[in-house]
């Protein structure tokens, strides 16, 4: 195998991986929502994220409080706080995202209606 293909091959691989933040990445605060605060960090899931990025993939935060612009900068502290990089925060869902790390999120099989076990 060429360079070239072995680089493409290992490009192929790569994933962005779209990661919830209340509830999945963080601890849901129960109450009213206050966009300086966000719950602590569920360190499962802190380490698949670290690893996630060890391993190449791209990870975005993906979550409602993106919605506005001035909720973003708390996530970016909050990351840096817990020792994540500055990661790109967003709502909006993209054709470039592979997978939605999610605690709401139902698994649906592509193209089928069905839904995941």
């Amino acid at each position: 195998m060429r360079a070239t293909e072995l680089v493409e091959a290992l490009l192929e691989d790569k994933k962005t991986i779209a990661v919830d933040l209340d509830g999945t990445l963080a601890r849901l605060i129960p109450g009213d929502f206050d966009r300086k605060k966000i719950g602590k960090p569920v360190p499962a899931m802190v380490r698949k994220v670290k690893k996630a990025l060890d391993d190449g993939h791209t990870v975005v935060i993906f979550t409602a409080r993106a919605s506005e612009p001035v909720n973003v900068k708390p996530v970016k502290e909050w990351l840096k706080d817990h020792d994540l990089p500055d990661l790109k925060v967003t709502h909006e869902k993209t054709p470039d995202i592979d997978e939605l790390w999610d605690d709401k999120a139902k698994g649906v099989v592509k193209n089928k209606g069905t839904f995941k076990h």
